[in-house]
C-alpha cells in the first residue's frame, strides 16, 4: 500500500537540497549579485529540481505514476518572479517532453503553464497584502495548486481514466503537493530569513565600527550610560577633555566626577529630572577636569532603547570655554559701549531697518521726560515722535510752543510727516524744547539701512549765537555812527581843500592844500577798507553786471592814483598803462569794483617803489575769455617767507614795513575777495629787492560794439545840466557852505535848510528841481523829511531827492529807497559825483517822473 513512500522520500531530499541551493543563490544575491541573474539562477534550480523528480517518479496503485513537480512550480515564482517561474516552467516542459512525449507530455507543459501562473497570482497577493509564507498560507497555496492544475490531467489522458485516477490517488496527489509546498517553502523562507538576518548583522556590525570609529576618533567628548546614569562607556574625546579614563569612570555618575564649586545647581537638578522622566536634555555648565581645572560643555544628552534591551542615554559633550570666553568679553565690551554712550553728554538713539527703537542713551530720554514710558526698543520712531510731539516735549516750528496744533490737525500731520521725511532722509536740523532748551538734531543712514542720531544741546550755542548777532548789529550800528561821524568833517576838510586848490594860490601853498587832501584821502581809504571788509565778512558784499568801458576806467584809475599818491613819489618813478590791442571796447561786470582792486594794486605798488617804474598791465585771458590785468613794480619786492600770509586781513610783510610805509594790512585782502566774490583770481610773483607783479583775471564778458550803448556805458563827456533850483538841507554848517559852493561854481541856486522839519516847511512854501538831504539831523531826519514830502500834493511829491549820506552800509540805502529817495553821493562829497548825480535826477524824472 504504501510502495510509493520511499519515491516520495526520495523526491522530498531532492527538494531539501534545492532550499539549499536557494539559499546560497539568495545570499549572492545579499551580496550584490544582480536581481535579473539572481532570479534567472532561482528559476533554473527550481526547473532542474522538476527534471530530477520527474525521472524517478512515484507509482500509483492505478496503475499511473506521480512526481512532486508542483510546488517546486509554483515556488519558482514566488521565490524567483517571473524571470523565474518562465525559467522553471520552461525547463520543466522540456524535461516532460523528452521523457515522455505523446499527449502526456502535452498535459505536464498545460501543467507547469498552470503552476507559474498560479505562482505568479500568489506573489502578486503576498507582496499587496503583506502575507508571510506560514504552514498554514503555504498549504492553501499547495492545495489550490492542486485543484488548478487538474485540467491538464484531461489533456494528457482520457476522461474516464482521469477520473479514475482522482478517485483513486487524488489524496494521495493532494497530500504530496501539499507536503511538498509546505515542506519547501518553510525551508526556503527559513533561508531567505537567515540570510536577511545576516546580511543585516554585517550591515550592522559595519555601521557600529564606523559609529565606534567616529566616537573614538571625535573631538567632542561621548559618554553611555545605564538607564540609572551610570557611566558604561566614554571615547577617547572624553579622555582627553576631562583627563578621565574608561577603567576610572565605569559604573560613576558622571556629575561625580566632573561637578565642582561654580557648576550651576539649577542647571543640575533640571539634568537630574531628566534623567528621572527617561528624557534627554541640551543644557551648558561648567564642569571640571581631573587636574581641578574648570571648563564650559554643552551637553546634549539623549535616551536610547534597543528593542528587547533595557534604556540607556548617549550624552556628547562640547567644549565651549573659548566660545563661553568670547562671549563675555564681548558682553563686557558691549556694556563698555553702552556705558559709554550712556555718559556722553548728548542724546544717542539708533534705529533698526524697520525704523523700530535698538537704544536711546538716558541723555537722550532725559531731553523728553513726559515720554520715558513709550522711549522703549520695539517702539518704531513715528510713534515716539507723535507721543512727544502731543505732550509738548518740544516747541512745533511755527508755533509759540503754548498753543500747540492737536493731534489730528492738518498742521500736526503736516509737521509730522515733515519730520518722518527728514529723519528717513538724514541731515541736520535745530528744535527748541518745551523748556526753552534747543537741541540740533544730527541723524544719518546706517550702512544696514537704519537710522543713527545725536541729539546735542545747543542752547549755550544758540544763546552764543544771538549774542553775537546783537554783536554783528551793534558793529554794524558802530561802523555807521564811526563812518557818519568821520566822513561827516571829512566832507568839510576835503572840499575846502578843493575850494582852495580852484583859488590862485601860490605854489608852496597850492603843495600845501593837496597834501591835506592827500592824507584826507588816506584817512577815508582806511575807513572804506574797514567797511568793505565788514561787508565782506557778512557776505552783504553785492557786485553789478553793468557794461562800461575799459580803456576810460583805466585812465580814470591813472589820473585818481597820481592824485592822491606823494608828490615826490609821483615825480621820481613812471607810471603808466598798457592795453593790448585785443582788449574788447566794452566788457560787461563790476566797474566800481574793478576801479577799487586795480587802484589797491597801484596804490600798493607806488608806495613800495623809491625808483624806477610802476606799469598797469591789460589784456584778454590765456583763453581768451575775460581780462587779465598786471600791475608791475620796480620796488623792494616781498620775501618768500612772507608770501602765504600775503592776503590775510591786517598782515603786512613785517613791522619795520609796518612803521616805514604804513598802512592797514587790509588791501590785499580785500582785493581777493573781491576777486573771489567776482568767480576770478588773483596771484602774485616777487623777488626780493626787484619788484613783485600782482595778476587778476575777471571773467568778464566781452560786448559787441554797440554795446556802450547800454546801461552804464561810457560814452564821452556828460552833457551840462541847466541851472537848477536846488534844497540843500544839511546839519553841519560847513557841508552846507561846500556844497552851496559846487553850485554855484555849476551856476545852480542853492537854499539852504539845518533839518528835516526846515525843508518840510521850504517845499510847502517853493517849488524846486532837486533837493539834496542829509540823513542824520537834528529836529527831523532825512528820512521823516522825505516820508513827508512824498505825501504832498501834485508835483511837489515828484521832486527827485538825492541823499547826502556819510551811511555807507548797505541798511542806509534800503531804508532811503523805501521812502522814495532815490540818489546817492556819499561824504566827503566830490564835485564829479554830485554833478553825475544831479544829471541821473534830472533825467529820471524826465522820464519815470516819481509818484
Amino acid at each position: 500500500m504504501f510502495a510509493w513512500l520511499p519515491q516520495f522520500i526520495s523526491g522530498l531530499g531532492l527538494l531539501v537540497m534545492l532550499s539549499v541551493c536557494v539559499a546560497y543563490i539568495e545570499s549572492l544575491a545579499a551580496a550584490g549579485v544582480r536581481r535579473v541573474l539572481h532570479n534567472v539562477i532561482i528559476g533554473s534550480l527550481f526547473g532542474i529540481v522538476i527534471v530530477l523528480v520527474m525521472l524517478k517518479p512515484i507509482e500509483l496503485p492505478v496503475g499511473s505514476t506521480f512526481d512532486p513537480r508542483a510546488g517546486p512550480a509554483i515556488l519558482a515564482a514566488v521565490f524567483g518572479g517571473p524571470i523565474g517561474a518562465i525559467v522553471a516552467a520552461a525547463i520543466g516542459a522540456a524535461g516532460r517532453y523528452y521523457l515522455i512525449g505523446g499527449p502526456v507530455a502535452l498535459g505536464g507543459a498545460i501543467g507547469f503553464l498552470i503552476y507559474g501562473a498560479f505562482g505568479l497570482l500568489v506573489m502578486t497577493v503576498l507582496q499587496r497584502r503583506g502575507l508571510r509564507l506560514t504552514p498554514v498560507t503555504l498549504a492553501v497555496i499547495g492545495a489550490l495548486g492542486s485543484v488548478a492544475v487538474l485540467p491538464a490531467f484531461f489533456v494528457s489522458v482520457d476522461a474516464a481514466t482521469a477520473i479514475q485516477i482522482i478517485r483513486k490517488a487524488g489524496l494521495i496527489f493532494l497530500a504530496n503537493n501539499i507536503a511538498g509546498t509546505v515542506i519547501i517553502g518553510l525551508a526556503l523562507e527559513a533561508c531567505r530569513k537567515y540570510v536577511q538576518l545576516r546580511a543585516n548583522l554585517i550591515k550592522r556590525q559595519q555601521e557600529d565600527a564606523k559609529l565606534s570609529l567616529v566616537a573614538r576618533e571625535t573631538t567632542n567628548s561621548v559618554i553611555i550610560t545605564d538607564g540609572d546614569g551610570h557611566i558604561e562607556w566614554v571615547n577617547e574625546g572624553f579622555t582627553r577633555a576631562t583627563g578621565y579614563t574608561l577603567a576610572e569612570t565605569a559604573g560613576l555618575k558622571p556629575g561625580d566626577l566632573l561637578q565642582g564649586p561654580d557648576t550651576n545647581p539649577e542647571t543640575v537638578r533640571l539634568m537630574s529630572e531628566a534623567l528621572a522622566r527617561g528624557a534627554g536634555f541640551d543644557v551648558e555648565i561648567v564642569n571640571y577636569r581631573k587636574d581641578g581645572t574648570p571648563f564650559w560643555v554643552e551637553i546634549s544628552c539623549q535616551a536610547i532603547q534597543e528593542p528587547g534591551q533595557p534604556k540607556k542615554f548617549i550624552a556628547i559633550e562640547n567644549d565651549i570655554t573659548l566660545r563661553k570666553k568670547e562671549s563675555e568679553r564681548a558682553e563686557k565690551a558691549e556694556q563698555m559701549l553702552l556705558m559709554a554712550i550712556d555718559s556722553i553728554d548728548d542724546g544717542f538713539v539708533l534705529f533698526d531697518r524697520d525704523d523700530r527703537l535698538i537704544l536711546a542713551n538716558r541723555k537722550y530720554k532725559n531731553f523728553f521726560p513726559r515720554g520715558h514710558d513709550i522711549i522703549k526698543p520695539g517702539v518704531d520712531f513715528e510713534t515716539i515722535l507723535r507721543a512727544s510731539a502731543e505732550d509738548n516735549s518740544y516747541v512745533i516750528p511755527g508755533t509759540s510752543g503754548r498753543t500747540q496744533p492737536a493731534s489730528g490737525d492738518a498742521a500736526f500731520e503736516e509737521h509730522i510727516q515733515s519730520r518722518l521725511a527728514a529723519h528717513r532722509a538724514g541731515g541736520e536740523m535745530n528744535q527748541k524744547l518745551s523748556d526753552g532748551r534747543w537741541l540740533k538734531l544730527r541723524e544719518r543712514r546706517t550702512p544696514e539701512g537704519g537710522v543713527v542720531g545725536l541729539r546735542i544741546d545747543i542752547t549755550e550755542l544758540k544763546a552764543a549765537q544771538e549774542a553775537a548777532e546783537a554783536a554783528n548789529l551793534t558793529k554794524s550800528e558802530f561802523l555807521a555812527s564811526m563812518s557818519h561821524e568821520i566822513r561827516t568833517p571829512m566832507t568839510g576838510i576835503m572840499g575846502m581843500a578843493d575850494l582852495l586848490l580852484d583859488e590862485d594860490l601860490k605854489p608852496e601853498w597850492a603843495a600845501r592844500v593837496r597834501r591835506i587832501k592827500g592824507a584826507s584821502a588816506g584817512l577815508l581809504r582806511i575807513l572804506n577798507d574797514i567797511l568793505d571788509l565788514s561787508k565782506l565778512d557778512a557776505g552783504k558784499m553785492l557786485v553789478e553786471e553793468i557794461a562800461f568801458e575799459v580803456r576810460p576806467l583805466i585812465d580814470d584809475v591813472l589820473s585818481l592814483t597820481q592824485q592822491i599818491s606823494q608828490t615826490s613819489k609821483i615825480e621820481r618813478i613812471a607810471i603808466s598803462a598798457q592795453i593790448d590791442k585785443a582788449v574788447p571796447r566794452t566788457v560787461r561786470g563790476d566797474p566800481a569794483r574793478l576801479r577799487q582792486i586795480l587802484i589797491n594794486l597801484l596804490g600798493n605798488a607806488i608806495k613800495f617803489t623809491e625808483h624806477g617804474s610802476v606799469t598797469l598791465h591789460c589784456g584778454v585771458g590765456q583763453s581768451g575769455d575775460g581780462l587779465s590785468f598786471k600791475v608791475i613794480d620796480t620796488g623792494i619786492g616781498i620775501k618768500p617767507e612772507v608770501l602765504p600770509n600775503l592776503f590775510t586781513a591786517f598782515t603786512q610783510a613785517d613791522a619795520s614795513i609796518s612803521r616805514t610805509y604804513q598802512g592797514t594790512g587790509l588791501g590785499l585782502a580785500i582785493c581777493q575777495r573781491l576777486v573771489n566774490l567776482m568767480n576770478g583770481s588773483i596771484g602774485v610773483e616777487s623777488r626780493f629787492g626787484e619788484g613783485s607783479t600782482f595778476s587778476v583775471h575777471l571773467p568778464f564778458q566781452a560786448l559787441a560794439e554797440n554795446g556802450a550803448e547800454g546801461e552804464g556805458a561810457t560814452a564821452g563827456p556828460a552833457a551840462p545840466v541847466s541851472r537848477l533850483k536846488v534844497l540843500v538841507v544839511e546839519d553841519v554848517e560847513i557841508n552846507r557852505m561846500i556844497v552851496e559852493a559846487m553850485l554855484a561854481k555849476n551856476g545852480h541856486t542853492a537854499v539852504l535848510a539845518t533839518n528835516g522839519a526846515e525843508a518840510v516847511d521850504a517845499v510847502e512854501a517853493e517849488d524846486f528841481d532837486v533837493i539834496l538831504m542829509d540823513l542824520r539831523m537834528p529836529v527831523m531826519s532825512g528820512i521823516e523829511a522825505t516820508r513827508r514830502i512824498r505825501q504832498m500834493p501834485g508835483s511837489k511829491a515828484q521832486i527827485p531827492i538825492i541823499a547826502l549820506t556819510a551811511d555807507v552800509v548797505e541798511g542806509s540805502r534800503e531804508a532811503c529807497k523805501a521812502v522814495g529817495i532815490g540818489g546817492f553821493v556819499p561824504k566827503p562829497i566830490e564835485v564829479d559825483a554830485l554833478n553825475q548825480a544831479l544829471r541821473d535826477a534830472v533825467a529820471a524824472r524826465r522820464t519815470d517822473p516819481v509818484g
